[in-house]
């Protein structure tokens, strides 16, 4: 789930939409997302997440 207005309750995982890609990318290799969801991600889980990015009319974070 995608909560771009911020009102969802529960945990999230926050990124630098100014510098998404960047960030993206950060976030993956200190393994962040897993820490900050509270969930073992691997990288197929880390793909979906980039492409629902995408579909929500953010940049690409692979760019």
């Amino acid at each position: 789930m995608w909560d771009l207005a911020r009102q969802q309750a529960g945990r999230g995982a926050w990124l630098c939409a100014d510098t998404l890609g960047t960030c993206f990318d950060a976030a993956r290799k200190k393994k962040a997302f897993g820490r900050a969801l509270r969930h073992a991600l691997d990288p197929a889980d880390l793909d979906r997440m980039a492409a629902g990015l995408v579909s929500c009319g953010l940049p690409d974070p692979a760019r």
